[in-house]
Protein backbone atom coordinates (compact mmCIF):
# COMPACT_ATOMS: atom_id res chain seq x y z
CA UNK A 1 0.00 0.00 0.00
CA UNK A 2 2.95 2.56 0.68
CA UNK A 3 4.80 1.72 -2.38
CA UNK A 4 1.16 2.07 -4.21
CA UNK A 5 0.91 5.36 -2.41
CA UNK A 6 5.21 6.61 -3.06
CA UNK A 7 4.22 5.47 -6.75
CA UNK A 8 1.01 8.02 -7.13
CA UNK A 9 3.11 10.60 -5.54
CA UNK A 10 5.88 10.38 -7.82
CA UNK A 11 3.54 10.16 -11.00
CA UNK A 12 2.21 13.51 -9.78
CA UNK A 13 5.46 15.19 -9.51
CA UNK A 14 6.54 14.03 -12.80
CA UNK A 15 3.42 15.33 -14.37
CA UNK A 16 4.15 18.59 -12.68
CA UNK A 17 7.27 18.64 -14.25
CA UNK A 18 6.00 18.18 -17.45
CA UNK A 19 4.09 20.95 -17.85
CA UNK A 20 6.36 22.89 -16.33
CA UNK A 21 8.33 22.77 -19.13
CA UNK A 22 9.87 26.50 -19.40
CA UNK A 23 13.77 25.97 -20.71
CA UNK A 24 14.37 29.42 -21.65
CA UNK A 25 13.91 30.05 -18.01
CA UNK A 26 15.03 26.59 -16.77
CA UNK A 27 18.06 25.85 -18.36
CA UNK A 28 20.60 28.83 -16.67
CA UNK A 29 20.06 27.66 -13.09
CA UNK A 30 18.60 24.20 -13.13
CA UNK A 31 19.29 22.51 -16.33
CA UNK A 32 18.75 18.88 -14.54
CA UNK A 33 14.67 20.07 -14.51
CA UNK A 34 14.96 21.05 -18.30
CA UNK A 35 16.11 17.73 -19.40
CA UNK A 36 13.78 15.27 -16.90
CA UNK A 37 10.70 17.41 -17.42
CA UNK A 38 11.19 17.92 -21.55
CA UNK A 39 11.86 13.65 -21.09
CA UNK A 40 9.06 13.29 -19.16
CA UNK A 41 6.61 14.62 -21.70
CA UNK A 42 5.56 12.19 -24.01
CA UNK A 43 4.70 14.34 -26.59
CA UNK A 44 8.62 14.99 -27.21
CA UNK A 45 9.67 11.22 -27.40
CA UNK A 46 9.53 12.23 -30.89
CA UNK A 47 9.87 15.83 -31.32
CA UNK A 48 13.05 17.19 -32.16
CA UNK A 49 13.60 20.62 -30.29
CA UNK A 50 14.79 22.51 -33.53
CA UNK A 51 14.68 26.31 -32.43
CA UNK A 52 17.73 26.98 -30.42
CA UNK A 53 19.53 25.35 -33.69
CA UNK A 54 17.42 28.03 -36.03
CA UNK A 55 18.06 30.79 -33.36
CA UNK A 56 22.22 29.75 -33.61
CA UNK A 57 22.04 29.54 -37.15
CA UNK A 58 21.24 32.77 -38.09
CA UNK A 59 24.04 33.86 -35.06
CA UNK A 60 26.32 32.25 -37.43
CA UNK A 61 25.32 33.82 -40.39
CA UNK A 62 25.15 36.93 -39.10
CA UNK A 63 28.82 36.19 -38.32
CA UNK A 64 30.32 35.18 -41.18
CA UNK A 65 28.00 37.77 -43.36
CA UNK A 66 30.86 40.45 -43.25
CA UNK A 67 33.30 38.28 -44.59
CA UNK A 68 31.21 36.79 -47.41
CA UNK A 69 29.97 40.16 -48.53
CA UNK A 70 33.84 41.81 -48.49
CA UNK A 71 34.67 38.44 -50.93
CA UNK A 72 32.25 40.27 -53.34
CA UNK A 73 33.20 43.34 -52.97
CA UNK A 74 36.29 45.76 -51.55
CA UNK A 75 33.43 48.41 -50.52
CA UNK A 76 29.66 46.93 -51.05
CA UNK A 77 26.80 49.21 -50.33
CA UNK A 78 24.44 48.59 -47.14
CA UNK A 79 21.59 47.24 -48.86
CA UNK A 80 24.13 44.30 -50.90
CA UNK A 81 25.24 43.48 -46.96
CA UNK A 82 21.77 43.24 -45.79
CA UNK A 83 20.35 40.51 -48.31
CA UNK A 84 24.06 38.74 -47.75
CA UNK A 85 23.31 38.44 -44.13
CA UNK A 86 20.20 37.28 -44.62
CA UNK A 87 21.32 34.38 -47.58
CA UNK A 88 24.34 33.90 -44.78
CA UNK A 89 21.78 33.30 -42.33
CA UNK A 90 19.38 31.10 -43.98
CA UNK A 91 23.29 29.10 -44.99
CA UNK A 92 23.92 28.88 -41.19
CA UNK A 93 20.26 27.89 -40.08
CA UNK A 94 20.81 25.14 -42.37
CA UNK A 95 24.40 23.74 -41.64
CA UNK A 96 23.60 24.15 -37.39
CA UNK A 97 20.54 22.43 -37.85
CA UNK A 98 22.78 19.42 -39.73
CA UNK A 99 26.06 19.88 -37.52
CA UNK A 100 24.13 19.96 -34.02
CA UNK A 101 20.67 18.14 -35.25
CA UNK A 102 22.36 15.01 -37.07
CA UNK A 103 26.20 14.74 -36.95
CA UNK A 104 27.49 15.52 -33.26
CA UNK A 105 24.37 13.60 -32.08
CA UNK A 106 24.94 10.58 -33.86
CA UNK A 107 28.78 10.34 -32.93
CA UNK A 108 28.04 11.09 -29.13
CA UNK A 109 25.50 8.47 -29.29
CA UNK A 110 28.07 6.28 -30.74
CA UNK A 111 30.49 6.64 -28.58
CA UNK A 112 28.03 6.61 -25.57
CA UNK A 113 27.70 3.02 -26.55
CA UNK A 114 31.36 2.24 -24.92
CA UNK A 115 29.47 2.69 -21.48
CA UNK A 116 26.18 1.45 -22.90
CA UNK A 117 24.61 4.83 -22.76
CA UNK A 118 20.96 4.60 -22.66
CA UNK A 119 19.69 7.57 -24.82
CA UNK A 120 18.07 7.83 -28.00
CA UNK A 121 19.79 9.46 -31.26
CA UNK A 122 16.57 12.33 -30.72
CA UNK A 123 16.89 12.65 -27.12
CA UNK A 124 21.07 13.50 -27.51
CA UNK A 125 20.07 16.22 -30.21
CA UNK A 126 17.39 17.85 -28.04
CA UNK A 127 20.50 17.70 -25.61
CA UNK A 128 22.19 19.35 -27.32
CA UNK A 129 19.71 21.89 -28.72
CA UNK A 130 18.44 23.03 -25.51
CA UNK A 131 22.14 23.46 -23.99
CA UNK A 132 22.33 25.73 -27.06
CA UNK A 133 20.09 28.07 -25.65
CA UNK A 134 22.56 30.70 -23.61
CA UNK A 135 24.11 31.49 -27.40
CA UNK A 136 20.83 32.64 -28.24
CA UNK A 137 21.53 35.86 -26.75
CA UNK A 138 24.12 36.16 -29.57
CA UNK A 139 21.54 37.30 -32.17
CA UNK A 140 20.27 40.22 -29.94
CA UNK A 141 23.95 41.36 -29.23
CA UNK A 142 24.53 41.22 -33.03
CA UNK A 143 21.65 42.59 -34.70
CA UNK A 144 22.69 46.09 -32.08
CA UNK A 145 25.82 46.08 -33.91
CA UNK A 146 23.91 45.63 -37.14
CA UNK A 147 21.72 48.83 -36.44
CA UNK A 148 24.96 50.98 -35.67
CA UNK A 149 26.43 49.47 -38.91
CA UNK A 150 29.43 47.65 -37.14
CA UNK A 151 30.84 44.24 -38.10
CA UNK A 152 28.13 41.52 -36.44
CA UNK A 153 31.06 38.68 -36.44
CA UNK A 154 31.33 36.75 -33.16
CA UNK A 155 34.50 38.54 -32.76
CA UNK A 156 32.84 41.68 -32.09
CA UNK A 157 31.01 40.04 -28.94
CA UNK A 158 32.46 40.93 -25.35
CA UNK A 159 34.79 38.29 -24.86
CA UNK A 160 33.69 37.63 -21.15
CA UNK A 161 30.07 37.52 -22.50
CA UNK A 162 31.09 34.57 -24.25
CA UNK A 163 32.88 32.98 -22.12
CA UNK A 164 29.73 33.27 -19.39
CA UNK A 165 27.89 31.77 -22.00
CA UNK A 166 29.58 28.91 -22.94
CA UNK A 167 30.35 28.18 -19.18
CA UNK A 168 26.68 27.79 -18.34
CA UNK A 169 26.22 26.18 -22.50
CA UNK A 170 28.44 23.36 -21.24
CA UNK A 171 27.46 22.91 -17.66
CA UNK A 172 23.83 22.14 -19.35
CA UNK A 173 25.21 20.04 -22.04
CA UNK A 174 27.18 17.32 -19.35
CA UNK A 175 24.41 17.60 -17.19
CA UNK A 176 22.15 16.45 -20.05
CA UNK A 177 24.03 13.91 -21.40
CA UNK A 178 24.50 12.45 -17.76
CA UNK A 179 20.41 12.40 -17.72
CA UNK A 180 19.72 10.69 -20.74
CA UNK A 181 22.54 8.29 -21.03
CA UNK A 182 22.47 7.28 -17.08
CA UNK A 183 26.06 8.35 -16.84
CA UNK A 184 28.01 10.07 -14.37
CA UNK A 185 29.78 13.92 -14.87
CA UNK A 186 32.71 12.59 -15.61
CA UNK A 187 32.25 9.87 -18.10
CA UNK A 188 29.19 12.10 -19.80
CA UNK A 189 32.08 14.51 -20.37
CA UNK A 190 34.52 12.28 -21.50
CA UNK A 191 31.26 10.74 -23.70
CA UNK A 192 31.22 14.48 -25.25
CA UNK A 193 34.80 15.31 -25.49
CA UNK A 194 35.32 11.83 -27.61
CA UNK A 195 32.26 13.35 -30.13
CA UNK A 196 33.46 16.98 -30.33
CA UNK A 197 37.37 15.98 -31.05
CA UNK A 198 37.60 15.22 -34.01
CA UNK A 199 35.86 17.82 -35.41
CA UNK A 200 38.23 19.96 -32.97
CA UNK A 201 40.86 18.58 -34.86
CA UNK A 202 39.74 19.43 -38.29
CA UNK A 203 38.84 22.74 -36.89
CA UNK A 204 43.03 23.42 -36.02
CA UNK A 205 43.96 22.04 -38.90
CA UNK A 206 41.92 24.20 -41.47
CA UNK A 207 42.89 27.54 -39.54
CA UNK A 208 46.55 26.47 -39.35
Amino acid sequence: MNNLYSDCINDVKLYRMSLNFKPYKTIWFNPKHTFQSFNINQSNNTTIYYIPFFVLGISFGLSVGNEVSLLIDANPPWSQKLIIFLLSSLIGICFIAFFFGLIVPWVTHLKGKIWNGTASKKEITNVYSLSLIPYILFVPYQLTLLVFRLNPSHESINAGFQFLLWIISIRALIIGISTVQKFSYSISLLNILLAVLPFLMMSLIMKA
